[in-house]
């Protein structure tokens, strides 16, 4: 009951991008009362059970929506941790049991954990990898979604290219511009 409401509720989200944060949370604690649910009755249909874990964690980092995904996102660090450790009692619990379209949102949603963690380069593999399941398995209504999330993932890298080269014209006119590159390269950290 709570799973299927809880799923009504994303799919209005989904279709309406500038949902209120107290629906979202609402749809956050109908998930959470069906993983509840599950833990008291493991009998419960495993998928949808996985699929509580991961819609929650894609709800914590608002990708529902490619607007969502744009945006920054409220109570940033609470929510990753929250997102993080869902994503992680599935590989711990549940894995067992995981489906290839399972698999497939679940690596979509690793993306996007990844992706507001600021890692672009595993953000970009992971969805690359559940683009290639859902294209081979037929998961048509994933590749649209996850297409968004590799142009939006590609953008962001570009633009932090865009934020380091300034820095490195401007260091490069310096008289030891070969000392530069060797200096920068090894002081530049990723976010």
């Amino acid at each position: 009951m709570y799973y299927n409401e809880g799923r009504l509720k994303m799919d209005f989200i989904s279709t309406t991008p500038h949902t209120s944060e107290k629906v979202r949370e609402s749809c956050i604690n109908l998930f959470e009362k069906a993983i509840q649910h599950y833990e008291l009755d493991p009998s419960g249909c495993i998928n949808e059970r996985n699929r509580c874990h991961i819609n929650t964690a894609i709800l914590l980092l608002d990708s529902e929506t490619a607007i969502g995904r744009r945006r920054p996102l409220v109570s940033h660090d609470k929510n990753i941790a929250r997102a993080e450790a869902q994503l992680e009692y599935i590989k711990r619990n549940l894995w067992h049991n995981v489906t290839k379209r399972i698999y497939c949102i679940y690596l979509q949603a690793k993306s996007d954990l990844t992706f507001r963690q600021h890692l672009y380069e595993i953000a970009l593999r992971k969805a690359n990898k559940a683009l290639q399941i859902a294209a081979v398995h037929g998961f048509n209504c994933n590749v649209k979604g996850l297409e968004d999330r590799i142009c939006l993932i590609q953008q962001r890298m570009k633009s932090q290219v865009k934020v380091v080269l300034p820095e490195i014209v401007a260091s490069s006119s310096s008289t030891e511009s070969s000392s530069f590159v060797t200096e920068s390269s090894s002081s530049y950290e990723s976010p």
